[in-house]
């Protein structure tokens, strides 16, 4: 159960032998096997290590400055350097340390990507087209966002050194959908001159992702604007349901009494026509009713 060693029998034609393995590598981690009891000697007592199998530590020399470590990779060496040794040489290697660019440029380059799906996703809902207008066309909140996100992107970063304080003095710049755009040639070549002042002004307290990550929490928190907004068109759409089935009530109610006022009001006609018809006979027998009516004529 020791952590990091692996115990295997090989049944060879010499027979059965104990092979006992160390994932852990370096002098410090070498294996010993020990026992307290005397039928065990025999695997303490007749531990063979093959040949080149003792424990050692990996060792380099840098501007003739001897480093050990107990595994081939050193961490610590050069500062934010890691070195793999992979062979044993007594040669000198020339080693070279710089910067990957490409990787900082590919990121600035995603950046500019995804800014500009966002953009174009804010213009497609606020869209105030006549013919096809957005689902947030004239929506207060979302004008405020376009704006205080174009106003960061056009910022300039305050604290940095030299003139290279800006996206658009690296190579991005706005148009006027909003969306970004990149001049790659200009970025590579600001960052071979410029690198640090480039770090910063995405990655500073005021800089652009710093401000962009800081807006997009104002934003979306538990207690942020769209969710506060969501919140409320959530409670108006309660209200309208509510409002829908108080109408519907309404109106079956309404409906009921229409009818039962028609069937009155049927009623009461049928009632005065019998009454009428009642009427005219019985005036039809009074005296000199028919000679009046015949010299109306």
């Amino acid at each position: 159960n020791n952590f990091g060693v692996n115990a295997n029998i090989i049944n060879g034609d010499s027979g059965t032998i104990l092979v006992l393995d160390s994932n852990i590598t370096g002098v410090a981690n070498q294996l010993s096997v020990t026992n307290d009891n005397a039928s065990l000697d025999s695997i303490s007592t007749s531990l063979i290590i093959p040949t080149g199998g003792n424990a050692t530590d990996a060792q380099i020399s840098i501007n003739g400055q001897t480093i050990t470590n107990d595994s081939n990779t050193f961490t610590t060496a050069i500062e934010d350097v890691t070195i793999n040794a992979v062979k044993v040489t007594t040669s000198s290697i020339d080693l070279t340390v710089s910067t990957d660019t490409n990787s900082v440029s590919t990121a600035i380059s995603d950046f500019v990507d995804a800014f500009n799906n966002l953009s174009k996703i804010i213009s497609e809902l606020g869209s105030s087209d006549p013919a096809s207008p957005g689902i947030l066309s004239g929506d207060a909140t979302l004008r405020i966002l376009d704006r205080q996100i174009r106003r960061i992107t056009t910022a300039t970063v305050n604290g940095l050194t030299g003139n290279v304080n800006s996206l658009a003095e690296i190579g991005i710049s706005t148009n006027q959908d909003g969306t970004l755009s990149l001049d790659s040639s200009k970025l590579n070549q600001q960052l071979t001159d410029n690198l640090d002042n480039i770090e910063q002004i995405f990655t500073a307290s005021n800089g652009i992702a710093s401000s962009l990550s800081t807006l997009v929490d104002q934003y979306t928190n538990s207690t942020g604007i769209l969710t506060s907004r969501t919140s409320s068109l959530n409670e108006q759409l309660s209200r309208i349901d509510d409002d829908r089935i108080q109408l519907s009530e309404r109106l079956d109610q309404l409906e009921t009494r229409l009818r039962a006022q028609f069937g009155a009001m049927d009623a009461l006609v049928a009632q005065l026509k019998s009454t009428g018809n009642f009427l005219t006979q019985q005036l039809a027998n009074l005296p000199g009713f028919s000679r009046n009516s015949n010299s109306g004529n």
